[in-house]
């Protein structure tokens, strides 16, 4: 569902496979720990990109993994953990699911 967008994303064709094992691994992590954060079974339609973009910065940041800021040949770089980045729109979400709820009662 994802794959094609997230390969265009990174700069991929949709024909090149090579890098389509770590890409579902990923896409996996990301999906489990949204649909966990969530507590739902599926992903919203409204959230799909998240999974994406998420995915993409997760794909970019291999090797950099756990590091908070580094320096490479005096370029600093401070790194954001990428699920937090996301958080407020999970949140609204869920606010605005929980208010249609409520109203339906």
């Amino acid at each position: 569902m994802y794959l094609d967008n997230i390969k265009t994303l990174i700069g991929l064709s949709s024909s090149d496979v090579s890098k389509d094992a770590i890409l579902d691994i990923l896409i996996t992590h990301v999906e489990d720990s949204v649909k966990s954060y969530l507590k739902l079974d599926e992903i919203p339609v409204g959230l799909v990109w998240t999974i994406e973009a998420m995915t993409v910065e997760n794909y970019n940041r291999r090797g950099s993994e756990g590091i908070s800021n580094e320096s490479i040949e005096g370029v600093s770089y401070t790194y954001e953990d990428v699920f937090s980045k996301y958080t407020r729109h999970f949140d609204v979400y869920l606010q605005s699911n929980t208010t249609n709820r409520l109203r339906m009662l």
